[in-house]
């Protein structure tokens, strides 16, 4: 049996530092596709993906949420991974509940 090579591996901080890099990296890579109406899919960029991540942050925290609870809830597609990070990456606390719960649980 031969053993390969250790591969060097990048450490990474927290899910912003994970963006941060990823963005340095590959930034004319699509971290995503989205399926549009008519059936075709279009890419998100790491650049793009992180500006979205950014400013979604700075509106949220312009909106008085700046360490508070923000509970996410819903499908699993491009805006609820945006939300997530924008939250997670400095705006606060954030929260995801399964969108299969009954309403009398949430």
């Amino acid at each position: 049996m031969t053993s390969k090579p250790n591969r060097e591996v990048r450490q990474i901080r927290d899910l912003k530092d994970m963006l941060v890099q990823s963005t340095e990296l590959y930034p004319e890579n699509e971290a995503f596709y989205i399926k549009s109406g008519n059936g075709t899919y279009k890419g998100i960029k790491y650049r793009e993906f992180k500006r979205e991540v950014d400013s979604l942050g700075t509106a949220l925290v312009n909106l008085g949420l700046k360490d508070k609870c923000v509970a996410v809830i819903g499908e699993n597609r491009y805006e609820w991974c945006l939300t997530y990070l924008a939250v997670a990456n400095g705006v606060g606390i954030i929260v995801p509940l399964d969108r299969e719960l009954p309403g009398e649980e949430i």
